[in-house]
């Protein structure tokens, strides 16, 4: 239970994607749960607030709970153009005229038309204003290479269905892992660290507690030679878990085994789609089951054929956009011979679940 008296408020807004080809079309999967943010409010969980919004009508009724924060910072995404909605700031500052509202921005500029903007963690900028300083401008710890530490929770995460895309689903509920330890840069696409086992540890028995399962990690500063450390504490918790990579050259997968279950590639391009043929031959190699998330700048190559051939699970960003004529080319010639295998192979309750929400994600595209 957040303290209405709050002094700060953490803001995430999930982006609602501008109408286009296919706005209407629907799917299961993809709702994230604001894990950096609860790690920077554990700095002062009494004096700092989270709140996860999907739209403005559900952050309106969010803000009620609220009496008179002296700051407000939302986090941002990597690109400066992406602005947050300006009726959502025009309502912060009507309801809250006392407070200073900032955002974050990665790349160090200043953004208008905020009050301030957070470049890092956000760990110094949250307690030189809880010591009473109005932050103003490029608001932020000094410039260097070590991020702050952040905390982790003590109380279980109980709000929200954060649960992974079906296709992700390990055993049980399954929760997507950006970075964390980054605080306000969680998302960010540019910037990317590990905090250690230890850390990692801890955050991993929270997240269990918090009655998750199983574990997917987005890419951030992991590496396969991490992954023997990584499978131990995920040992010891009996979670099952996937890891995710970007894509590169210097990657070496060897066998490693249970609980590890998925390895992801994310995002090829066409001038990388050579070595994400060679990391998905070397994870089917290293006895895991490889997996691709697509962006639109993924397909329509030479390649494609194969990367889909390859693969054993697919996953989708940024529906919105894509062109149909794409999304029923990918959809159906990675489920073409798959589709009956998968459901000939389904060996639980749950699986079986799953694997309806996936049915239910390709029937929508291929008959849209």
């Amino acid at each position: 239970m957040h303290n209405p008296n709050s002094e700060i408020l953490l803001i995430s807004i999930e982006k609602e994607p501008a109408t286009g080809e296919y706005y209407s079309l629907r799917r299961f999967g993809g709702r994230f749960a604001p894990l950096g943010l609860l790690c920077l409010a554990a700095t002062a969980p009494d004096r700092i607030a989270v709140i996860n919004s999907s739209n403005g009508t559900q952050l309106s009724e969010y803000l009620q709970d609220f009496s008179n924060p002296k700051a407000i910072i939302i986090q941002g995404g990597d690109n400066p153009t992406d602005k947050i909605n300006v009726d959502t700031l025009s309502e912060l500052r009507e309801r809250f005229p006392g407070a200073r509202i900032g955002i974050s921005d990665p790349g160090g500029a200043h953004r208008e038309p905020f009050d301030f903007t957070v470049t890092r963690t956000g760990k110094t900028a949250v307690l030189r204003i809880l010591r009473g300083e109005i932050p103003t401008g490029i608001f932020d710890e000094l410039p260097g290479e070590r991020f702050d530490t952040l905390d982790i929770p003590e109380e279980p995460m109980l709000d929200g269905d954060y649960e992974s895309h079906p296709e992700k689903w390990l055993a049980g509920r399954t929760i997507e892992v950006f970075q964390p330890w980054l605080g306000l840069l969680d998302r960010s696409e540019s910037i990317f660290s590990w905090p250690g086992i230890d850390w990692v540890a801890k955050l991993v028995s929270w997240l269990n507690l918090s009655g998750y399962n199983a574990v997917h990690f987005r890419p951030s500063g992991l590496t396969p030679t991490n992954l023997h450390e990584l499978r131990s504490v995920m040992l010891n918790l009996n979670m099952p878990f996937a890891a995710s990579f970007k894509i590169r050259e210097d990657q070496h997968f060897t066998r490693i085994g249970a609980p590890l279950r998925q390895i992801w590639l994310y995002h090829p391009a066409p001038e990388t789609a050579h070595i994400c043929l060679d990391q998905l031959a070397r994870i089917k190699a290293a006895d895991c089951q490889p997996g691709l998330q697509l962006n639109r700048n993924s397909i329509g190559t030479a390649t494609e054929p194969d990367l889909l051939a390859t693969a054993e699970r697919i996953c989708l960003d940024n529906l919105h956009c894509w062109a149909l004529s794409d999304l029923k080319r990918v959809m159906a010639r990675f489920w073409r011979r798959r589709f009956f295998s998968r459901l000939a192979g389904l060996r639980s309750a749950g699986e079986l679940i799953m694997f309806m929400k996936t049915s239910y994600n390709i029937l929508d595209i291929l008959l849209s």
